[in-house]
């Protein structure tokens, strides 16, 4: 809980961006062309450790002027992160383009 605190006031005062596990298969696929093939041994394995925790969705934000946070199925991220329709926010967390 400390590391995320102190990473939101990071962001909020420098403009640094922060990184989750997901976001990070955003920026991995943006900035080297890591393809969904490339990054199956890594979600398989992220998935594996998720459900081991019984979560079974991740959260992302949707298009809406309410900017609403949505339960997502985890495998449906990963296909929309790998079909370009998720982008990442400062925040780390994810967002629907």
């Amino acid at each position: 809980m400390e590391n995320k605190t102190n990473c939101l006031l990071i962001c909020n005062m420098s403009g640094a961006r922060c990184i989750s596990v997901l976001s990070s298969f955003v920026r991995l696929k943006n900035e080297i062309g890591f393809s969904r093939e490339d990054a199956e041994p890594y979600i398989q394995s992220y998935m594996s450790r998720c459900l081991g925790k019984d979560q079974k969705t991740f959260r992302v934000q949707d298009t809406s002027k309410e900017r609403r946070m949505c339960k997502i199925p985890c495998e449906q991220v990963f296909d929309e992160i790998f079909d370009g329709k998720i982008k990442e926010m400062k925040t780390g967390n994810l967002r629907y383009i």
